[in-house]
């Protein structure tokens, strides 16, 4: 189809567009192809020619890609920038854009309910080809296990990953979790200040937004820029597909009991989510059951290299639903 102003296109969905466009902030030389995850949306604007298969597109409102324009002006000359706000509010997308620019050299993701840069439960790094877009697999990211769907609890584990990934990439924009009440928020803002970066307000208002500017000094306010809310359901089986893609790259491996770092919980460790530590960094595992007589644990990772110790997380995760994915 001819392209004349804006379009999104919802996946999934192939999409191919040629001529003067830009594609998520993103201005290709030539034609360029992309595949848009379930569940998430591309930008198309400008004038040229684009080719969806599957999915669906529709008119997308000018003023809010002026909303994105907005802020990456705002953040020109930012070294780092932390994206603060409710679940579904458009930070995923607004990092995108801000990455796809070339303004940031990488993207950090410690949304550990839904990492879409590794795997939930862990905090991660990379800096991916671009268009670049939520959903999209990255190939090679670095990843620190923070070990739950929340960062309740595990402050410290979260800011300590934060600051081991950000010290990849000088120009960095980071994508946080949801969690903005009380003191989700103060760490949120304790995450700025460490991380010495401009914090991005986004679809904060009232007490919430009146707090962060008493932490923050420095922050850019933003209305919010997704055009709905996820149900709970649908976070949850965003989620489980997310886990699924790493499961599916997984494999059986036995590792000696006297590896396991931490106290095993009451009840056995399996569906345990677990960081396989080897090389230098941490990798997805899950604990598939633990055998005492032998001494030794079976665990489902992608890392083949040598594991040097199992880092026990908080979540668990029911292999049950997953079972036509283990072989």
């Amino acid at each position: 189809m001819r392209l004349e102003g804006c379009a999104e296109v919802r996946g999934p969905a192939s999409l191919r567009a040629s001529g003067d466009v830009e594609v998520l902030g993103y201005r290709p030389r030539g034609e360029v192809s992309l595949v848009v995850p379930v569940g998430r949306s591309a930008i198309v604007c400008g004038s040229g020619e684009v080719e969806v298969s599957g999915g669906t597109a529709q008119a997308y409102d000018p003023a809010s890609l002026r909303r994105l324009q907005q802020v990456a002006e705002s953040l020109r000359g930012a070294r780092r920038a932390v994206l603060i706000g409710p679940t579904d509010s458009g930070k995923s997308t607004l990092a995108a854009y801000l990455y796809n620019t070339g303004a940031f050299e990488g993207l950090l993701s410690v949304d550990v309910g839904q990492n879409e840069l590794y795997c939930p439960g862990f905090a991660a790094a990379a800096s991916p080809a671009r268009p670049f877009m939520p959903g999209m697999a990255v190939g090679e990211a670095e990843a620190c296990l923070v070990g739950d769907f929340t960062p309740r609890g595990l402050e410290a584990r979260y800011l300590y990953c934060s600051a081991r990934l950000s010290k990849r990439y000088g120009r960095l924009v980071v994508d946080t979790d949801g969690w903005v009440h009380g003191e989700g928020l103060e760490l949120k803002a304790a995450l700025v200040a460490q991380l010495d970066a401009t914090g991005v307000a986004i679809g904060l208002e009232g007490d919430q937004l009146r707090a962060l500017k008493q932490y923050v000094s420095d922050l850019i306010v933003v209305d919010r820029l997704a055009p709905y809310a996820k149900s709970q359901a649908e976070r949850r089986a965003n989620r489980d597909r997310l886990i699924a893609s790493c499961l599916s790259r997984a494999s059986r491996r036995l590792v000696s009991l006297d590896l396991v770092m931490g106290r095993l919980p009451e009840g056995g460790p399996e569906g345990l989510l677990t960081s396989a530590y080897g090389e230098g960094r941490d990798h997805f595992a899950v604990i598939e059951r633990l055998s005492e007589r032998s001494g030794l644990v079976s665990v489902l990772t992608g890392f083949m290299g040598q594991i040097e110790a199992l880092r026990l997380g908080r979540a668990r995760i029911d292999l049950r639903s997953f079972q036509g994915l283990l072989s």
